[in-house]
């Protein structure tokens, strides 16, 4: 009974939520529409100022985006073999020799060494290359999905055998 209770309060409190949503996004639609009118407005009347305005600011506005950007590419780290080699490892060692697991991963890793035309990871010279054995990696490799769960990429073994079954019973 305090179930149905809980569930009635909390289906009421969403419904009103729901509500509340649906007259932001209303409200926010309108002021956008009224936002873009005023907006043409100020700027057919801000056009001659404009012109008045020396060309500077532009390019005073534009550096600072430009530093940023540069700075960005200077904080994400190279991709090197080095360094996909200490990804690569852990992962292909995870399960112990002769696991179907360890197996599965080695093939897809050699596949995927061979569209990337090298035979081994220290073969690959380009960064592209690199980067693109890097997004395999952080995006297919851990979320694969076959059925045998997330980033998995061949079933368990079977446990030992069930000498006799259900047939004998």
């Amino acid at each position: 009974m305090a179930l149905e209770i809980e569930i009635t309060k909390l289906t009421a409190a969403v419904e009103k939520q729901n509500t509340l949503l649906e007259k932001l996004l209303t409200a926010g639609a309108k002021n956008t529409a009224a936002a873009a009118t005023a907006s043409a407005d100020k700027a057919e009347a801000a056009a001659p100022a404009a012109e008045d305005k020396p060309k500077t600011t532009k390019a005073k506005t534009e550096k600072p985006a430009a530093e940023t950007k540069a700075e960005t590419k200077a904080e994400a780290p190279e991709i090197t073999v080095e360094t996909l080699d200490a990804k690569f490892r852990p992962w292909l060692a995870e399960f112990e020799k002769g696991h179907p697991e360890r197996v599965a991963r080695q093939a897809k890793f050699k596949e995927i060494l061979g569209k990337l035309g090298a035979e081994k990871m220290s073969a690959i010279e380009d960064a592209s290359k690199l980067a693109k054995l890097d997004n395999w990696f952080e995006t297919k490799a851990k979320t694969w999905d076959e059925g045998h769960g997330v980033g998995r990429f061949a079933a368990d073994p079977e446990e030992g055998g069930d000498e006799g079954g259900d047939d004998d019973l």
